[in-house]
């Protein structure tokens, strides 16, 4: 039916999201220690 595709679409939507959140938190990991490299050399 057309409400569970809704639902189904949604929690592929929430998915995304939070995949999308734990690369970009990440990323920020990887960027802070690039800089704590950069500022101990």
């Amino acid at each position: 039916t057309d409400e569970q595709d809704h639902r189904s679409n949604t929690n592929i939507q929430t998915e995304v999201d939070h995949q999308i959140q734990e690369l970009r938190d990440e990323q920020e990991n990887i960027s802070q220690k690039q800089q704590n490299e950069t500022f101990l050399q």
